[in-house]
């Protein structure tokens, strides 16, 4: 929706009103319109103005003043500036993309950094096609690093942290990798993102399976598909 401020009145002591003749009574007041999402203000849109006589009370046109009184009164107009809260919305989301932006560089580089040393307990996010995973690190040996499996995908990158759960990766079974194919695994962009001390997911989510199907063949359903 929009909504408006008002940004300034003021009065023009030259100014003749064009309806009752009397001078010094002509008022205005600058309006800002702003663009607004449940009462929370994105963006100025435009201004405007309102010009009225505080004699009479009938409002006019700027066209119906001589042209020194118009151009006091654009003048007057063109100085006030819309008001800072009203760019709250755009603020906010210029905020949130940058934050977004500098959280995205700083996991990229941790990943560079725990990929080269790394350590046990480390969540390893691998892309399989168009499908999400996990592997924990359970063991580190000289120049191999030995993995847990996590038996579930996502189709969404933005959901695979809530598959970092402690039942969610197959127990006793162990995937060994050296440094090299990791790399080369990186390298390839199947390893997406390495986590350092990631807390397990509490967070809700729904699973798409049947009894007949098994945990490694599951894929977690989108939430906003349901």
């Amino acid at each position: 929706g929009y909504r408006e401020a008002t940004l300034k009145a003021g009065t023009f002591e030259g100014a003749v009103c064009p309806h009752c003749g009397q001078q010094g009574h002509v008022a205005c007041a600058v309006y800002s319109r702003h663009a607004h999402i449940m009462w929370i203000p994105l963006f100025p849109i435009y201004k405007r103005m309102e010009i009225w006589c505080q004699q009479c009370g009938e409002q006019s046109q700027i066209m119906n003043y001589p042209g020194e009184i118009q151009e006091q009164m654009r003048s007057f107009k063109r100085a006030q500036k819309p008001r800072i809260w009203q760019f709250l919305g755009l603020i906010l989301f210029v905020v949130f993309i940058g934050s977004s932006i500098i959280s995205g560089q700083r996991e990229k580089a941790n990943t560079k950094k725990y990929l080269e040393a790394p350590a046990l307990n480390d969540v390893y996010c691998f892309k399989y096609d168009n499908e999400y995973s996990l592997m924990k690190i359970a063991q580190i040996q000289e120049d191999s690093v030995f993995f847990l499996n996590n038996e579930y995908y996502t189709t969404k990158m933005s959901d695979v942290k809530k598959l970092h759960r402690a039942n969610f990766y197959e127990q006793g079974i162990i995937y060994a990798y050296s440094m090299d194919e990791l790399q080369e695994l990186y390298d390839d962009k199947e390893i997406r993102y390495i986590w350092r001390d990631l807390a397990y997911s509490t967070e809700k989510l729904k699973i798409r399976e049947s009894d007949a199907i098994e945990k490694s063949d599951s894929v977690i359903e989108n939430e906003d598909d349901s």
